[in-house]
């Protein structure tokens, strides 16, 4: 925060931590952006100061009310007189019909106390819903699941390849109209390496890369 100051009459500055009663705010935060980037939400927000900042908790809604989080962003823990920049790509699938989504911050300190953000809404629009499958977690050290958005009751077909373009798994799971979830228990019995996962319903298809440890 500067000012002009009345000594002498010159200008001058002064940093100041802004308190609500005797309580610091823990982070400055100067924007909070959210867009719709094809097949993703990208969120970008900035900070002026922050003080002990463990992390950021990103939330999403479909209904603007009930928030779940989606991903979690490190915090800078304190800074001062400069600028902090955070991007977050939502990589969670987006139902079935879903048209708008609405997000929010929960700043976390390093003591566990959190702050909400304001909300910030966006339209979802083009290509959505083509399977936008991800596998958690990755990398693994044991199984794993697939996660994704099923456009239609028809089957899915599940494909693994190893690194030598091996098949190692091949099935067929019969499917539900919107979030599904397959496990894969067979992964904890692959050897250590990258593996590709096909997942194909009628005529859409969609390939992601599991890391064994």
């Amino acid at each position: 925060m500067t000012g002009p100051t009345a000594v002498g009459g010159c200008p001058g500055s002064a940093e100041v931590v802004v308190r609500v009663g005797n309580t610091p705010l823990p982070v400055g935060l100067t924007s909070f952006t959210a867009s719709w980037k094809g097949r993703a939400a990208e969120l970008r927000w900035a900070t002026a100061f922050e003080i002990n900042n463990s992390h950021f908790v990103v939330e999403r809604s479909f209904d603007g009310s009930v928030f779940r989080a989606v991903g979690q962003v490190a915090g800078a823990g304190t800074t001062s007189g400069a600028t902090t920049n955070y991007r977050f790509d939502d990589p969670t699938p987006v139902p079935t019909g879903a048209s708008l989504l609405y997000y929010r911050l929960r700043q976390v300190d390093l003591s566990g106390a959190d702050v909400l953000s304001g909300v910030r809404a966006l339209t979802v629009s083009g290509p959505k819903n083509a399977l936008a499958a991800i596998v958690l977690p990755n990398p693994t050290t044991g199984s794993a699941t697939i996660r994704f958005v099923a456009a239609t009751t028809a089957p899915v077909r599940l494909e693994v390849y190893n690194m030598l373009g091996q098949q190692v798994l091949l099935k067929a799971v019969a499917a539900k109209d919107g979030l599904m979830e397959i496990p894969l228990p067979e992964a904890a019995a692959w050897k250590a390496g990258v593996y590709q996962i096909s997942i194909s319903q009628n005529q859409q298809r969609q390939v992601v890369r599991l890391v064994r440890r």
